[in-house]
Formats: structure tokens, C-alpha cells, sequence
């Protein structure tokens, strides 16, 4: 399914819910094939409270080859759909888990269809966080990828040596969002030695910790969104294929 049509289906998808048409903060139309489209931006949906149902993952796991991240709505989960699979990291009876429901919203969400992946080595060492984020757009470039302000998706197979990561469960009491509750609505874990699968985007309105790069990561039983990392050397990044 092409991306103009893609479009159409979500326009209906939200004017069947009840929901504005207004699709998406679009860029213009990339040849390159990968153009990763948005609607909304997370600190807005968080402090202007807009927190519901906005973005269906319905038009986007039928189209095939999708990418997409962002909150599940209601602020109840991490969305992250790799290659049209609609699975989302939430917190089931206290505890992480992976939930796949096609018929699921977000609050907010960036996508992108990416039909053919390139697998480059990413340094033979431990890299933080900051370290990712660097790396990221070095390898992007000398790929030929060189516009830094074009959101671009990437995957990362590998082993996370240690991390700092949160599930966001929001527990609404009817009032509007603040910064206090921002901290208070993410489930926190750690992990350390874990093998993993992210998937992420350099964009800079997506970005929610320092950086331009917004990332989650799947394990064998959870989904997560990752806020600090060390990631053991060997790991392997993929880029959309030009």
C-alpha cells in the first residue's frame, strides 16, 4: 500500500471514530522511499493533555513493511509496530508484557514504511546512550544519508549490558496533565545482559531525552521505552535501504 493511500485509509479510520482528519505532519513526498510521517509530538501530547485515541494502527499494520513508535493512547503503553506487526509494551497485572491488538490507538505516533533494510556494524565496543546518538548519524551519513533534519527510522539487533527503561501506564484522575505527573506515569525497570531488538527514529520533535533519537526495545516478554543505556560492543544497526 502506497504512502497517498495509506493516508486516505487513516483519514477514515479517524473520521469513523469521531476523530480530526487532519492526518499528519507530513514532509514532502522522498524519493528515497523511507519518508517517515508523524501525527502529533509528544511533549504536546503530554502537557496540552491530549492524551486519547488520535492515530489508528489499524491502516498502518495493513499497509505492510511499517515502523512506527509513540505512546499507546490514554498514555497506557508503548506502541512499537515493527514491520506492520501492532504490538505494544504495556504493564498487565503488575508486570510487563507484549499485548498485539490491530484495533489499538495512540496518542501520538511517527512511522514509516522501510521495505528493505541495510545492516552496518556499529562500533566493536560499549556504547552509551549519547554514544548511540552519535553514532547513528555518523554511520547514516557515510551510508549517504546526510540530512540530519529528515526523520529516519533504524533498527538495532544486539545486547544491552545495562539500561534504564520505563513503560508508560498513566492512571488518569480526570485532571489536566502537569510536569509533576510526567515522572509519576512511567513504570521503571532495569536491565542488564539482555538481548534485544530496537527500533527507533533520529528526529529531533520526537526525541524525548537528550539527543535526536527516540528508541524501544523488544525483549523475549516486554516491550520498552529506553531512557539511558550501555550497549555491549557487537551490535549491529540497520538503516532503510536507498
Amino acid at each position: 500500500m502506497k504512502l497517498n493511500t495509506i493516508g486516505l485509509a487513516v483519514a477514515a479510520a479517524l473520521a469513523a471514530g469521531g476523530c480530526a482528519t487532519t492526518i499528519t505532519n507530513a514532509t514532502s513526498p522522498d524519493p528515497t522511499g523511507w519518508n517517515a510521517q508523524w501525527r502529533g509530538v509528544g511533549s504536546d501530547t503530554l502537557m496540552k493533555s491530549e492524551i486519547g485515541a488520535t492515530m489508528p494502527l489499524r491502516p498502518l499494520a495493513q499497509a505492510g513493511n511499517m515502523y512506527a513508535l509513540g505512546p499507546v493512547s490514554g498514555i497506557k503503553g508503548e506502541v512499537a509496530m515493527w514491520d506492520s506487526d501492532p504490538v505494544m509494551g504495556m504493564i498487565v497485572n503488575g508486570k510487563p508484557a507484549i499485548v498485539r491488538n490491530i484495533d489499538a490507538y495512540a496518542s501520538w505516533l511517527i512511522w514509516s514504511q522501510v521495505k528493505s533494510w541495510k545492516a552496518v556494524a556499529m562500533p566493536n565496543r560499549v556504547l552509551s546512550y549519547a554514544e548511540v546518538n552519535d553514532v547513528i548519524s555518523e554511520l547514516a551519513a557515510a551510508n549517504g544519508i546526510t540530512d540530519p533534519n529528515k526523520p529516519l527510522p533504524f533498527l538495532v539487533k544486539g545486547t544491552i549490558e545495562s539500561a534504564s527503561v520505563h513503560i508508560v501506564n498513566y492512571q488518569d484522575d480526570g485532571k489536566p496533565m502537569t510536569k509533576e505527573k510526567v515522572g509519576v506515569l512511567k513504570t521503571r525497570f532495569n536491565l542488564s545482559n539482555e538481548p534485544v531488538e530496537v527500533l527507533g527514529f533520529r528526529s529531533s520533535r520526537h526525541a524525548t531525552n537528550p539527543g535526536n533519537i527516540h528508541m524501544h526495545a523488544r525483549t523475549a516478554n516486554a516491550i520498552y521505552h529506553i531512557d539511558e543505556v550501555k550497549l555491549a560492543a557487537g551490535a549491529t544497526l540497520y538503516l532503510p535501504e536507498r
